[in-house]
């Protein structure tokens, strides 16, 4: 990334401006966060923690299945005493 671009920039986590340019990446020195960098384009999207998406995706589930979240635990219950737990099931 050139040099007068990484002065413009604050990294989204602390809002730093210590940014530094380094080969794929760009890094804040504040906090220690990096940007991926493509074509000398640093890509500073929103990305969430996996634990969100798996979250996110069960919801996203019993939403489409119809089911409380009570209906859910129960059949999860039900498999996992029987010994059929599935892959989504954990």
């Amino acid at each position: 990334m050139r040099d007068w671009a990484i002065s413009l920039l604050r990294c989204l986590e602390c809002r730093g401006t210590r940014l530094q340019s380094r080969p794929a990446e760009v890094v804040c020195e504040t906090c220690g966060r990096s940007y991926p960098e493509n074509d000398d384009v640093a890509d500073f999207l929103f990305r969430p923690h996996a634990a969100v998406l798996r979250e996110r995706d069960a919801v996203h589930q019993l939403d489409r299945e119809g089911q409380t979240v009570d209906d859910h635990a129960r059949d999860v219950l039900r498999r996992l005493d029987a010994g059929a737990i599935t892959a989504p099931d954990s």
